[in-house]
């Protein structure tokens, strides 16, 4: 009787001894990606570590941060779980930024607990002037029960609104003088307001609660570069009015400061810089991650509502003689812009 013999089968292999080319496509595919993604954010980052912000291309690159950076740690998690490791020589740049710049996000300084002072709340909210949702504006404002509110593209309707509709909670509300446009800032106080000044700035000084301490609120909203004029990209305008604003503070001789609104920068340009030189930015003193206030998915487009907004606009900037004790963005709104709640405290 012959001898039957069971033969199993083998993973099949090139005459080379290598994987089959259909195995291989995601693998090259991947490679392919991280190679330019790599390449190009290298390039990036080289040209404005070079160069600075002179550049067309990097400044537009270095306004929408974080964004570029984003995929560097989703595609070092893929090579890792992968183990493509020559894949990761590729991410070295865009990771080494990414910690360069946010990581200290992951932990901030926090604030100094012991230090006594009148605490006051604020929020600044860029409502977009096309918004026609003024009830859900008014339900943010009534649900954060800000003492202060700082408020950006304010159009005549929405302070008609406003005026009778939130008087209840906010019996003090001005807006600044703005000939130009349909738009302007407003601010709206529990406690009476002098106000002055015009776009970009808007200046009120608020006695806080019948103390006699007084605290000084601009409420700005710096040109957007990416419209300016529908030009294309040009800074120059907002590197203008951010030196007008820093000019009128330097003049406020020591009062308490803060300012807030939509600064149309992200916290890694120069501008951003200018600013932290002399002022506190509250969010980042005070709380973890990037802050991003841009954009509100469900009213920019109702079907990407899953993502989360992706570059920082929104901010607020204390002197130093005032005490950051909070800060929040507000995930919900009408508007195209999330709000930041903060809480301080005044010596």
């Amino acid at each position: 009787m012959s001898e039957v013999r069971v033969v199993t089968s083998l993973n099949v292999k090139t005459e080379a001894g290598r994987p089959s080319l259909l195995r291989r496509i995601p693998k090259i595919v991947f490679l392919l990606i991280v190679f330019v993604y790599g390449m190009t954010t290298a390039i990036f980052i080289g040209l404005w570590l070079a160069l600075g912000e002179t550049n067309y291309a990097v400044n537009i690159f270095v306004n929408t941060m974080p964004i570029a950076l984003l995929p560097a740690p989703i595609l070092l998690l893929i090579a890792l779980l992968s183990r493509q490791w020559k894949s990761l020589l590729m991410l070295v740049a865009a990771l080494a930024m990414l910690i360069g710049l946010y990581g200290g996000t992951l932990r901030p300084p926090g604030p100094n607990l012991l230090i006594r002072g009148q605490e006051v709340t604020l929020l600044t909210y860029n409502v977009q002037r096309r918004n026609t949702d003024f009830e859900g504006i008014e339900q943010i404002l009534r649900s954060q029960d800000a003492d202060i509110v700082a408020l950006q593209e304010v159009t005549l309707e929405m302070r008609n609104y406003f005026d009778e509709n939130l008087s209840d909670l906010y019996p003090f509300q001005v807006a600044a003088a703005n000939a130009q446009t349909e738009h302007t800032q407003m601010i709206l106080s529990k406690w009476s307001i002098d106000v002055q000044g015009r776009r970009p700035v808007m200046r009120g000084v608020i006695e806080i609660d019948d103390t006699g301490v007084e605290l000084v609120v601009y409420s700005v909203q710096l040109s957007n570069p990416l419209t300016n004029d529908g030009e294309g990209f040009d800074d120059s305008t907002r590197s203008q009015q951010g030196n007008i604003v820093r000019l009128m503070a330097a003049d406020e001789d020591g009062a308490p400061l803060i300012i807030l609104g939509d600064f149309n920068m992200s916290d890694a340009t120069n501008e951003y810089r200018e600013f932290t030189k002399d002022f506190i930015d509250v969010f980042r003193h005070t709380e973890r991650g990037f802050g991003a206030t841009f954009p509100n998915w469900d009213y920019i487009n109702p079907s990407l509502n899953f993502l989360p907004p992706l570059i920082r606009l929104d901010y607020a900037f204390l002197s130093l003689n005032i005490n950051p004790a909070d800060a929040r963005v507000i995930p919900e709104g009408s508007s195209d812009h999330y709000p930041i709640w903060i809480k301080i405290r005044v010596q």
